[in-house]
């Protein structure tokens, strides 16, 4: 795997067999009055609004410049580009550690923009960051697969996805679309990963993604979390409902 990511059509799922050991704020077996004590607080030490990682990389303006035009040559010639970092790192304008670092900075900012995890502190959130890794797909690419197994959780990070079904009969039944910094493929993890719908790319997204097992200790013993997921998954099942469920 890159540091600077991979594309998901190349890569496939990706494999988790631990979860994260995460230092976490709220106790296990805290009051169900807490719960909604601590989904009504403000932010603690929110992260900062998520930027292209070149604002996370000591790199002049003229070095970044050059970088984004070999990109866009590389576009122009019908050939597949490569990312920015990896760009800068070839050319020795940056180190594999500064890399690292600023994808790990860009990760906590794109966590803590995520309605399910901006209730999170920095340090919560560098810690979670540590179950997720980034993924490309390209525009037009499906990446999730109705009624497979595939119990990961995506983070949209850039660009925009469908969300749909296709019926017995073949038909396209469009449910909605989503955008950044929406999570998707919430819903699998009530169904033992399998995928109520399947999603696409409508334009290339950038996305994080972590198996739900690396999830699991957020979901169930952090309360503000926790509620921000339900919150999250009834709110998509019964938009789902509505549309793919017959008339009485």
């Amino acid at each position: 795997m890159h540091y600077h990511g991979q594309d998901w059509q190349q890569s496939g799922r990706l494999s988790r067999e631990q979860p994260c050991t995460l230092p976490i704020t709220d106790p296990v077996s805290e009051p169900t009055r807490a719960i909604h004590h601590h989904i009504n607080m403000p932010m603690k030490n929110a992260a900062p609004t998520p930027r292209r990682l070149g604002a996370y990389l000591a790199c002049s303006d003229a070095v970044l410049e050059n970088a984004v035009n070999k990109q866009q040559q590389a576009a122009r010639a019908g050939q597949r580009a490569k990312r920015i970092g990896q760009l800068l790192l070839n050319n020795s304008d940056i180190t594999t550690d500064e890399l690292s670092a600023a994808i790990n900075r860009q990760r906590v900012a794109r966590l803590g923009a995520c309605p399910v995890f901006h209730t999170l502190s920095s340090t919560e959130l560098t810690a979670l960051s540590r179950c997720f890794d980034e993924v490309s797909v390209a525009s037009g690419k499906q990446f999730i697969i109705q009624d497979q197994p595939d119990p990961t959780l995506f983070i949209l990070c850039s660009g925009a996805v469908e969300v749909y079904r296709t019926t017995l009969a073949g038909e396209h039944l469009h449910i909605t679309h989503v955008t950044a910094p929406e999570p998707i493929g919430e819903m699998g993890y009530f169904s033992d990963g399998i995928r109520a719908a399947s999603v696409k790319a409508v334009e290339a997204v950038e996305l994080l993604c972590a198996e739900y097992s690396a999830l699991t200790t957020y979901f169930e013993h952090v309360p503000r979390v926790a509620l921000a997921f339900l919150s999250l998954v009834e709110q998509r099942r019964k938009a789902m409902a509505a549309i793919t469920t017959p008339p009485t």
